[in-house]
């Protein structure tokens, strides 16, 4: 009754001090971090282990056995589930509420380094992951127009990539549909044994070639400068010319070594790798960017951010081309529409 009494007696003092509450409330709003999901940890940790043309069965035995052996042995494990399908298998390991996902993830990391000696050598690299909101788009953007070479659509597209992955607050941009370009080149084995070449020199030789990677640095006259080795093949034509291995001409008798080119052993094809993605616009084949957030990064603003770049390629890429952009999901639309709902029900 005292706290009573006295706002009767005193109405100035409430009024003042319901209005620094107001004030600090709506100065509040600004450091609030707006997400359409809560930023919440799930216990959980997947491994997928691609292995190609492997059955489920053997996958099974050779594969999840071995991983659930040494994965059971990791602390605050609540349940282990596993599957296998052609090519791939997945063990998904659930934790107690609570435990620090980071250390799971790397006990996770370790069972599975622990249990590969004991799985098949040509297996490919196991993949450690766990379940991150942030991984969902908040944008995605369809490229469309008069291009009908779907492969230059997606280069186009490629080159819009590396701009908007330069956006303040963006984390990824991903490509799906268009034709991605995909090298052929089919080995003869009968010029190969001709030249005394096995398919794992070759393709070493591959790997070992188209490399790009840094040099060091280079230091004059007070000035540093970055050096890159660059050995990436520019054309398909200059992969066909490389010389893969030296070898002696039977017809020549002072036993010179002359070099054999990569198209004496093999056809080398400029083709399009298999199509794993469509994606269409009203109809119209089209070519889409998912673009992904920083972890903690404010929604409304980097959409802005992102549709001010995508503006400004808009004029330098993409009208010369005739072709035109439209962002045909937004997570800010959405949002914007949940703050302004909350906004009328406080001021109501």
């Amino acid at each position: 009754m005292k706290l009573s009494k006295k706002s009767v007696e005193k109405p100035l003092v409430v009024v003042l001090f319901t209005i620094f509450i107001v004030i600090i409330g709506i100065m509040g709003t600004k450091f609030i971090t707006i997400e359409l999901f809560p930023e919440i940890d799930i216990p959980v940790v997947i491994v997928s282990v691609p292995y190609i043309g492997a059955a489920p069965n053997e996958l099974e035995n050779e594969v999840i056995r071995k991983l659930e052996e040494k994965i059971r042995k990791i602390d605050n494990v609540k349940k282990i589930q596993s599957w296998a399908v052609n090519s791939a298998a997945t063990v998904v390991v659930e934790f107690y509420d609570g435990t620090d996902l980071d250390i799971a993830k790397t006990d996770v990391r370790n069972a599975v380094n622990d249990a590969q000696p004991d799985m098949p050598k040509d297996i490919e690299t196991p993949i450690i992951s766990t379940v991150d909101f942030d991984a969902i788009p908040i944008m995605t953007v369809a490229i469309y127009g008069k291009i009908k070479d779907y492969r230059r659509l997606r280069e186009v597209a490629e080159d819009l990539q590396s701009p908007l992955e330069g956006v303040n607050g963006v984390g990824s941009v991903s490509i799906f549909g268009g034709h991605e370009q995909e090298i052929k080149i089919n080995l003869n084995p009968v010029k190969m044994h001709a030249y005394n070449l096995s398919v794992n020199a070759i393709i070493n030789y591959l790997q070992n070639s188209n490399l790009n990677f840094p040099g060091g640095n280079f230091k004059s006259k007070g000035n540093e400068y970055p050096l890159r080795i660059i050995g990436r093949f520019k054309t398909v034509n200059q992969l066909k010319k490389s010389i893969i291995a030296f070898r002696k001409n039977s017809n020549d008798s002072t036993g010179t070594l002359k070099p054999v080119r990569l198209n004496q052993v093999a056809d080398v094809k400029d083709g399009i790798k298999e199509i794993e993605t469509i994606s269409r616009f009203n109809s119209i084949p089209c070519v889409s960017l998912e673009i992904r957030k920083k972890p903690n990064e404010n929604i409304l603003k980097l959409s802005q951010r992102v549709q001010r770049e995508l503006k400004v390629l808009q004029k330098q890429i993409l009208t010369p081309l005739g072709l035109k952009y439209v962002i045909t999901g937004d997570q800010a639309d959405y949002i914007k529409q949940r703050v302004n709902d909350l906004f009328s029900s406080i001021w109501q």
